[in-house]
């Protein structure tokens, strides 16, 4: 596997965009109910989890509160202390992480399930809970991985907003500075957006590797972008082929029935062009 990865990784490798789209069409007849199946048994799952996490941070919400009001009558605590505003903090940040969490090592567990059919087999649904063994890992790949993204992104945005407030000092000229004022605004829009796009497209794949390969969160995430990089706008071509196909299909209930494994198919053809899943 790290051998297959290491010329991934050197570029010898082929990413066509429309072979891979019409290889994910013909795959959809013979796969189309298992692959409706675990979509459904996903989105089931994910929302049962999602209430089980909200039911523990309620709980935890309510002993803190009832901590709160005894302490608060005994006069160790104010209205507005600290520890109060971190608790608030830390409930929506835990919250965030595990939905986060769980929606990942869902996804990973779709994504296996829908490579194992496209080799033929007929894996259990309940198997995409299988990466549930790997949960920090996988939690920690995709946490670092959306840090990353929304960093980056902030980052760009935020220098070329203050750009014009820095330059005021430097250029005497209103016009020229209405223009870079003009000029700054409109990439601090435009690149962060660019940006977004193409760091989706490089490490979109990152939690995947970090499973598959037992590789360590940083490990998946640097091998994932430096397998990607080179032909991120085709993954985005493909992507946005994808969901036009699939956003003509679901305007019937039978199209939706074909845009739910074409849009899976796709995903795990894209990772077997991109990774040499064999």
């Amino acid at each position: 596997m790290v051998d297959r990865l290491n010329d991934r990784i050197a570029g010898q490798f082929l990413f066509p965009v429309m072979s891979q789209v019409t290889s994910a069409w013909r795959k959809v007849h013979g796969t189309k109910w298992p692959l409706i199946k675990v979509s459904l048994a996903m989105a089931l799952s994910l929302f049962l989890l999602s209430g089980v996490l909200m039911v523990v941070l309620m709980l935890l919400a309510l002993i803190f509160l009832t901590v709160k009001a005894s302490l608060f009558k005994l006069g160790y605590l104010d209205q507005h202390s600290l520890i109060v505003t971190i608790f608030s903090y830390g409930i929506h940040l835990l919250k965030d992480l595990f939905f986060k969490g769980i929606l990942a090592v869902l996804s990973v567990g779709h994504l296996i399930f829908v490579l194992k059919t496209m080799q033929g087999e007929r894996p259990a649904a309940f198997s995409i809970f299988d990466p549930f063994s790997q949960f920090w890992r996988i939690l920690i790949t995709s946490a670092v991985s959306i840090l990353i993204m929304f960093g980056v992104t902030a980052l760009v945005a935020v220098v070329f907003l203050q750009l014009p407030v820095l330059l005021t000092m430097l250029v005497s000229s209103e016009a020229i500075l209405k223009l870079i004022t003009a000029v700054s605004y409109f990439l601090a829009f435009a690149l962060p957006g660019l940006l977004g796009l193409y760091l989706l497209a490089t490490l979109h794949y990152a939690p995947m590797l970090a499973y598959e390969h037992d590789l360590s969160p940083w490990q998946a995430i640097t091998t994932c972008y430096k397998i990607s990089r080179c032909c991120w706008f085709r993954f985005i071509i493909i992507l946005v082929m994808g969901l036009l196909l699939s956003a003509l299909l679901s305007v019937t209930i039978v199209g939706l029935l074909w845009a739910i494994p074409f849009m899976s198919l796709l995903h795990g053809v894209m990772y077997q062009h991109l990774f040499g899943q064999q």
